[in-house]
């Protein structure tokens, strides 16, 4: 085949290829179409463990520096004056000394947000040392079925064109007892916001700040209320401290001595493992030494005169002495039981009253006389293995 023929062939196979891709690229066009679909996930750990999370996204998407932290440090350690400072709770915790810390800090120029916690008590006089002076009272309506939370409320801003609409929890309010706000947002039964001038800050107080979580940040002007509130500009910093209890003894020591429990950690393991590690082959398992069998029988021996004075191993011993006596001397079975003995004694010549003794009586006094008489029986067995004897045999 010559290179024109060659190269025809090459360009028809690639024209059919180009002919193939464009009809199935026809297709999937015609028959598939882009959408975006939204799926609701599980809420992750840190939306739970932070409220303030959404919140703290929608302002860093703003252009602003949002920071949401935990514990205590931030108040103890507070920011520069510059920055706007929101609490999850009112500062009823602090001590007097943070207390005074915190209230110079507003005077310095620093905005700080809080919410008031506890109710207003008539009877004490008294019920957020830090709120208290400012002359806020917090109210809650007692819930009774039936109620609806109430529409949302208009919130005007200096500069801003339009009111901007929260939803407050209804049965929560504030009371501005020292006629002393400079700003407030009402409701239908009190304020749900109040603000103070402290020197050169501003005190925010807030009745609830659910709006400001992550279930409702999306709801109604929220996201917006929280921006135009807040107040932050480029360069400042609004932090979002949102839980101010204090951290367990685990935490503070992690945080502080992390690398003291890493080694008391090592060192815990350290030791299990040499308490538990073996050294050289496991030891057989002593064996005690066989005893012999005097022993065996010595210890029998106690065993029964410690029961029944060997009364039972007596009377084996006996009767096995006068059956022998009697297989061999068959007249003996006519003799009375008081005759058998002293003719037993008279042909095996052993005294009479030993032989008595040992067949006859049962207890014995003490262990030397249990011998003396278990002696007597062994002579008798084997004195009975002796010739018969001819003589007459005693009267029945």
């Amino acid at each position: 085949m010559n290179a024109p023929s060659r190269r025809w062939r090459a360009a028809a196979i690639a024209l059919a290829g180009l002919l193939v891709a464009t009809a199935l690229g026809t297709w999937f066009v015609h028959n598939f179409e882009l959408r975006e679909v939204r799926t609701r996930t599980a809420v992750s750990p840190q939306a739970r463990r932070n409220p303030f999370l959404a919140a703290e996204r929608f302002l860093q998407d703003l252009g602003v520096d949002a920071r949401s932290v935990q514990g205590r440090e931030r108040l103890r350690d507070l920011p520069p004056s510059t920055d706007t400072l929101l609490v999850n709770n009112t500062t009823v915790a602090l001590n007097p000394e943070r207390r005074e810390q915190l209230l110079a800090w507003l005077h310095d120029g620093g905005h700080l947000l809080v919410t008031a916690s506890r109710e207003w008590n008539a009877a004490a006089g008294a019920a957020d040392p830090f709120l208290d002076p400012f002359g806020v009272r917090l109210h809650r309506l007692e819930e009774h079925p039936g109620s609806t939370p109430s529409e949302p409320i208009g919130i005007e801003f200096d500069g801003y064109p339009r009111a901007v609409h929260v939803a407050f929890d209804p049965r929560r309010f504030l009371e501005d007892a020292g006629e002393q706000a400079v700003a407030g947002a009402a409701g239908v039964h009190g304020y749900h916001l109040l603000q103070y001038a402290a020197g050169e800050g501003l005190l925010t107080v807030m009745s609830d700040n659910a709006f400001l979580r992550n279930g409702q940040i999306a709801e109604h002007d929220h996201a917006l209320y929280l921006a135009l509130l807040s107040g932050a500009e480029q360069g400042d910093t609004v932090w979002l401290l949102y839980d101010t209890g204090m951290p367990s003894l685990g935490a503070l020591l992690w945080q502080h001595a992390s690398l003291a429990l890493a080694s008391a950690a090592l060192l815990l393991l350290a030791w299990a493992w040499s308490r538990a590690r073996r050294f050289g082959p496991a030891c057989d398992e002593p064996r005690g030494a066989r005893r012999s069998l005097l022993e065996h029988l010595d210890a029998v021996g106690h065993y029964a005169w410690r029961n029944d004075r060997a009364v039972h191993l007596g009377a084996d011993s006996r009767a096995r002495v006068l059956n022998n006596w009697r297989r061999r001397h068959p007249g003996l079975a006519s003799a009375g039981a008081e005759r058998q003995p002293a003719w037993i004694a008279e042909h095996a010549r052993l005294p009479a009253g030993a032989v008595r003794a040992a067949l006859l009586d049962e207890d014995a006094g003490s262990e030397r006389e249990f011998i003396a008489r278990c002696a007597t029986l062994q002579r008798l067995a084997v004195s009975a293995q002796a010739p018969r004897s001819t003589g007459s045999y005693p009267d029945g």
